[in-house]
């Protein structure tokens, strides 16, 4: 006899509960992927999140699962988001297929974007607008596990179509390739993704550029009974959008259900001259100008968008585990800018200091 549904159905939650102090106008990496700008000597709890997973065993091979959250939006409103929902299907011999939504496996930052739980850390690694821009994609992988002993490896291969964070990039389609090795107490992880673009006018009507995105990233850990060690370094080659670069390294030191910890990282952007395409030769007499040749309008509002953005962030907090499910943190984070570029983003770019006290948990 068939198992019932409910049997076959899992469900649980997430949430974040952030309440944070900020000494300036600045801008913080999001638990809830939107931007997040506190004021000078301010506090509140907009980067709280709440979210939910429902897994379905549709049959001994085939599953599906979705993931989503809510957040506070950009007006104080209530906000959701999926961000992830697939189809898996387990051929044995620890191999598998999916297809649906995914998010940009670049760091386990993307991974442990929402349920803080499952980091150490008060905020994320990866802000808002992803790996140079690009958060999730459409698509298919393949996964393989291969076990060996004391070690294993896992490896992921896929295909899809990515979505970019502004909305004047379209974007077209993804590979990506990542591994992982474990060895007891230790783990490498590293992931090469290609992704390809176009951006587009203001009026959204034609193509005025196609370029080449060029992702890659390593990390690794080391754990002991009273040391961990992480750390890891990502790279973003990209046409025509800036490029990106992330560094970071996080000690932590475990005395049972209580881990002190510093981390300590850099974020860069990269910007470059975009100049139009050169025009095309003459036309000729009486003919006008192809539309889709026609020169761009400007990049910008003006202001001199050349050179580095680079954001500085030293922490040092505290995880308390009160149980398997509940836990605390306590976190200073100071956030030095060099805004060289003079970049225009979503949040302010001036120097200061947070404080943040966090209820995070799982059922």
């Amino acid at each position: 006899m068939a198992e019932p549904w409910s049997e076959r159905v899992y469900i649980n939650g997430f949430y974040t509960i952030d309440f944070t102090y900020s000494d300036n106008d600045i801008g913080l990496v999001s638990n809830s992927h939107r931007p997040r700008s506190y004021d000078n000597e301010s506090a509140g709890l907009e980067n709280s999140v709440f979210g939910g997973q429902v897994e379905l065993e549709v049959s001994d091979n085939i599953s599906t699962f979705v993931q989503g959250k809510l957040f506070y939006g950009s007006r104080d409103n209530a906000s959701s988001k999926v961000d992830w929902a697939y189809l898996s299907y387990d051929f044995g011999d620890d191999t598998r297929v999916r297809g649906g939504l995914f998010q940009i496996p670049f760091l386990q930052g993307t991974e442990l974007r929402n349920i803080g739980y499952s980091r150490i850390w008060a905020r994320p690694l990866i802000p808002e607008d992803g790996a140079s821009g690009f958060n999730e994609y459409v698509g298919l992988e393949y996964l393989k596990s291969v076990y060996t002993g004391d070690s294993h490896w896992d490896f992921q291969a896929a295909i899809g179509e990515v979505e970019h964070e502004d909305d004047l990039v379209q974007s077209r389609n993804i590979e990506i390739v990542t591994a992982r090795y474990q060895y007891k107490n230790f783990w490498l992880r590293s992931a090469f993704i290609h992704g390809e673009y176009a951006v587009i006018d203001s009026d959204g009507d034609r193509l005025a550029f196609s370029g080449n995105a060029f992702l890659a990233s390593i990390e690794a850990e080391l754990a002991y009974s009273w040391l961990i060690i992480n750390g890891g370094y990502g790279l973003g080659d990209t046409d025509i959008t800036p490029n990106s670069a992330i560094y970071y390294l996080s000690v932590a030191f475990p005395f049972g259900h209580f881990i002190p910890y510093f981390y300590t990282s850099k974020r860069n952007l990269n910007i470059e001259q975009v100049e139009a395409p050169p025009p095309p030769s003459e036309a000729p007499a009486g003919g006008n100008q192809p539309p889709d040749l026609a020169p761009l309008p400007p990049l910008d509002d003006g202001l001199p968008k050349v050179g580095d953005y680079d954001v500085y962030s030293l922490a040092v907090g505290a995880r308390w585990h009160l149980n398997e499910r509940f836990g605390l943190k306590f976190q200073w984070e100071n956030i030095e800018q060099d805004n060289a570029a003079n970049y225009q983003g979503h949040a302010p770019t001036n120097n200061g200091n947070t404080i943040s006290i966090l209820f995070e948990g799982v059922f």
